[in-house]
Formats: structure tokens, sequence, C-alpha cells
């Protein structure tokens, strides 16, 4: 028997192991891929609670605030609070600050008012809105015993577009005023963001997996086409 046939049966074993090879490296990076981008949201959403246990443990003047925020792409509005996802680049956010009906401030205080700024050196800072509000008016759907309920109170709102990739912190800062406008207390709230340079696209990582699937086929097509040729050469021993 030729060694010819034997080498070219092995050529094609070698190219098999290669292709399935190449699969499992496909869905290994597929499954890598998701899992890193789940860990980023993941990391977000935790950011985000640890935010909100700072604003209502103790409720900051008597007043509880919870936090929104929600992500505008191409796609539909996204609220990344509740369904966590990454930030990137160009992407707008409305980040709102809304006053929770279950505080337990009724009581009289010297506080009269509440402001709330932000500052987020990595977003061009667009806010809604005056940045005071009545402590009376923020409770008055948990204070208020009239029959006819109160208007819910307007919520602190700010667009941000991120303009910087990187890991950046937007800051709440707080202040209690009394009736003369002398601050009565004060917070500052950090909130972790990443921002990504580039959009975090699956059909991208599997384009550029399979690019390299295509280079590695192509190398295993060309070397198998010179064993072949090797084979058929004349004077090949019997």
């Amino acid at each position: 028997m030729t060694p010819g046939p034997v080498r070219s049966r092995s050529s094609r074993k070698w190219f098999i192991v290669a292709v399935l090879a190449a699969v499992m490296a496909a869905v290994a990076w597929v499954h890598w891929w998701q899992y890193q981008r789940a860990s980023r949201a993941a990391a977000q959403a935790l950011a985000f609670n640890k935010v909100e246990i700072q604003l209502t443990q103790p409720a900051f003047g008597g007043v509880a605030t919870q936090i929104d925020a929600q992500k505008y792409s191409l796609s539909e509005p996204r609220d990344i609070v509740k369904q966590p996802d990454s930030i990137k680049l160009d992407e707008t956010i409305s980040l709102t600050l809304r006053p929770l009906a279950t505080s337990g401030g009724c009581a009289t205080s010297d506080i009269d008012k509440i402001t709330v700024a932000l500052d987020a050196p990595a977003f061009t800072i667009s806010p809604v809105g005056d940045a005071s509000r009545s402590r009376s008016v923020l409770l008055a759907s948990s204070c208020d015993l009239s029959p006819q309920p109160p208007p819910a109170p307007a919520p602190w709102r700010w667009n941000l577009l991120a303009t910087s990739a990187g890991n950046h912190l937007i800051t709440l800062s707080m202040q209690a005023l009394d009736k003369n406008g002398r601050a009565a207390d004060s917070r500052i709230v950090d909130i972790p963001v990443t921002i990504l340079a580039q959009p975090e696209s699956l059909s991208t990582a599997v384009g550029v997996l399979g690019g390299l699937v295509a280079l590695l086929t192509g190398l295993i097509g060309v070397w198998q086409q010179f064993s072949n040729r090797s084979d058929n050469q004349p004077g090949t021993p019997r």
C-alpha cells in the first residue's frame, strides 16, 4: 500500500479536528463575551443599589428618594437600574431622583427646602427644572391628610450625554436649607459608572471570531492542498 492515501486520510482527520476546535472556540468566545457583558451590567446595578441605600438609610431631611436611569440609544429606552446595562460613549442617560411617598419626616422641622446638584465630568449635563424643592411639597403625599390627594412632587432630573470613556463618578450633592437659606444638613452620594468606548455588539464579537476561524480554515486548506501535491509527486516510494 502506498503512503499517499494514508497521508490524505490523515490530512482529512486533522482538518476535521481543526474545524471542531474552531467551533468549540467560537462557542466559548460567545459565552465569555456574554459573561463579561453580564458582569459589567451587574456591577452597574450594584452601584445603583448602594446609592439607593445611601439615599434612604437614613432619609435625607426626612425625605427618602429613589434613583432612576433611562438610557436612550438607537433602540427603545431602557431602565438601566431595573434592567442593568452598560453605558456607551455618545449615549444619553436621563437620571431622575424621585421622592418616595413612604417617608417618616412628617414631624415639624427647621428644614424648608432641599436642593440637589449633580456633577459628572464624563458627561455633558442638561438639568431639567429647578434644583430646589420645598420640603412640605415633597412630603405632601405622605403627610397631607386632606380628602383630595396632593399632586405628586416633581422629581429632580438631568439629561447626561456620555462624552469620555472609562471609569467615572456621577456625584449628587444634597443640601437641606432652613427658612433663612442656611445649610442645616448636607450629603454627597457618588455613583460609579463605566462608559464603554465601543458598542457591545454580539454581531461584532462573532464577526471578529468568524474572521479568525476563516483564517484558520484557509491556512488548513492551503496545508491540505500542499500535502496532496506532495503525495501526487512522481517517484513516491512504494
